[in-house]
């Protein structure tokens, strides 16, 4: 069984050529984070085998939308120290756990639960200790409601995905996660 996201369903059913019963027998556990140019397949892929890692024991999601001309593409760590500067770069919808996480100033601010069912096409995620702890090593375990919370933010986003990360930490992340540099 194949797990894909689709942006309108008979649309792309018809432009994926499949059939009604195919298109039925398919998961629809939905991820946008990899709507990217086609000669950015790495960045795709990346980003794919990212948000897939939060859920390792399902079947890997794909995306069946278009290729987007979006140029800030992919997951990023993004220095405390530089959160302000990311989010005049791109606007960023901020996404945290409550309202008494302090985040840089942003023109839309989500908590991770308000945010479930919504697209936005950045996101500035501000990861809780265990969801920090997962960015560095991904056999982290997570309680059940982190694990979902950390899927949610991540599959947010159209385009990119951005974690905060302390200065101090940064250096201690795997390759998954690309640094962020003005």
């Amino acid at each position: 069984m194949r797990t894909v996201c689709f942006s309108d369903s008979k649309k792309d059913r018809l432009n994926n050529h499949l059939s009604p019963y195919e298109y039925l027998q398919m998961r629809h556990r939905c991820v946008s984070v990899a709507l990217h140019r086609q000669d950015n397949e790495k960045a795709a892929n990346q980003e794919w085998r990212f948000a897939n890692m939060v859920y390792p024991e399902f079947s890997p999601t794909a995306s069946l939308r278009a290729a987007s001309n979006e140029t800030h593409n992919g997951v990023w760590a993004i220095p405390e120290s530089l959160a302000q500067r990311y989010c005049e770069f791109l606007d960023p919808v901020i996404l945290r756990r409550s309202v008494a996480t302090q985040t840089a100033n942003a023109s839309s601010i989500c908590n991770f639960g308000k945010a479930k069912g919504r697209t936005y096409d950045h996101v500035l995620i501000y990861p809780v200790a265990d969801m920090a702890s997962w960015l560095q090593d991904a056999s982290t375990d997570l309680k059940p409601q982190t694990r979902s919370k950390l899927y949610v933010a991540i599959t947010r986003a159209r385009f990119s995905a951005g974690f905060v990360v302390a200065d101090n930490k940064i250096n201690e992340l795997p390759d998954t996660l690309s640094v962020w540099k003005p």
